[in-house]
């Protein structure tokens, strides 16, 4: 049984009005009362309370069945220690807490749609191309027009963008073009059309991805909370990547099928895959749901909290960005992450550049053969 007690140094504090009883024993009925070092408590009683001020005798009570309270006197070295006062957070700091959470909400939700955007339609482009019948050589300019915005990004346009705009403006403007160039490919079979619109989408996008980490660092209280923001980006993709494996299907080929059981519905699912015209025309709508969630985001970004541009600061050995970041390299364990990152990088998209055809070929012509989508 626990009894709370409110203690103050020379001050003299009753029991509660009532105490709960101790193995089938009545409760105390009348407020008694704490003094000193001693607890007036029903006699042959259990409890035991240990107080830190001087002895003073208690007031003479009764239960209601007749037995007697009697003071249970402690020793001298034994003292109460009242448990700390639980922290109660005023009216400011509550606010506080709530801003910081939305806040992050709000970051969260960024990467979403960032990342939701990508992953909408690069995983499908490498079997859409060839379906449009570009050649090998403009699949590969199309395909290299992401790579050409990463190195002009990576050099000139995200610096750019960094020092001399609010982050969330050009966050916004940036998926408000962009995102009107990425429908534009939804409506687009012709090489240079579909080759204009791809490298504008890209230059505009690509300094994105460091912007939202910009605007994300600069609006956490706790960088530890970045793993958090960022992991939206995964999930944004999931999102946007994992729906069109089911939205790319003959259903009228399932149907037929009449499948039974959940694991031969899936068998039949997977292995019914669109095909022809019918596939080129299901495939568009990825950069229709693309350019449409870039520009949910360009609306949202409006919404953002604010982060202005980084000047260069006073004393600032170099100009460029990115010769002040090449600087770090003299460090062992930055030159090995850069390394490390690099192979990972063209692991990365030589998996998405030939994965698709490798396993869409039959065993015969040295595929894996797997129909459908």
């Amino acid at each position: 049984v626990a009894v709370a007690v409110q203690v103050n140094e020379g001050g003299r504090h009753g029991a509660p009005s009532r105490l709960p009883s101790w193995r089938g024993r009545p409760s105390l009925a009348a407020r008694h009362n704490f003094h000193g070092n001693q607890f007036c408590a029903p006699a042959q009683s259990p409890w035991r309370m240990i107080l830190a001020n001087g002895s003073r005798a208690c007031r003479a009570a009764a239960l209601p069945n007749g037995n007697p309270i009697l003071p249970l006197p402690l020793a001298k070295t034994q003292r109460y220690n009242p448990p700390p006062k639980r922290h109660r957070i005023g009216f400011d700091e509550f606010l506080f807490r709530e801003h910081a959470m939305s806040v992050r909400l709000k970051l969260f939700t960024m990467m979403v749609l960032e990342f939701f955007i990508w992953g909408a339609w690069l995983p499908l482009i490498f079997g859409y191309l060839p379906s449009l019948k570009f050649t090998p050589g403009e699949q590969s300019w199309i395909l290299n027009a992401f790579p050409i915005a990463a190195i002009v990004g990576m050099f000139f346009s995200n610096q750019f963008a960094d020092r001399n705009f609010a982050a969330e403006k050009f966050l916004a403007f940036s998926h408000l073009v962009g995102g009107l160039a990425m429908l534009g490919l939804a409506f687009t079979k012709d090489f240079w059309p579909f080759f204009g619109l791809m490298l504008v989408h890209c230059l505009l996008y690509v300094p994105t991805i460091s912007i939202t980490n910009s605007i994300a660092f600069a609006n956490m209280k706790d960088s530890k909370d970045f793993g958090v923001v960022r992991m939206g980006g995964t999930i944004g993709w999931i999102l946007a990547a994992w729906p069109f494996t089911f939205i790319l299907v003959d259903w009228e080929k399932v149907n037929a099928a009449n499948p039974e059981g959940l694991v031969k519905w899936f068998e039949t699912v997977l292995g019914s895959g669109l095909t022809g015209q019918a596939l080129q025309d299901g495939t568009r709508w990825t950069y229709i749901v693309a350019g449409v969630a870039s520009l949910v985001l360009a609306a949202y970004s409006l919404i953002l909290p604010h982060t202005p541009p980084k000047r260069v600061e006073e004393g600032a050995t170099e100009s460029l960005a990115w010769l002040e970041a090449m600087k770090l390299l003299k460090h062992p364990f930055v030159l090995v992450l850069w390394l490390v990152t690099f192979v990972d990088a063209f692991v990365h998209n030589s998996y998405f550049n030939w994965t698709g055809v490798f396993l869409g070929t039959s065993t015969e012509a040295g595929g894996v053969g797997v129909p459908g989508n």
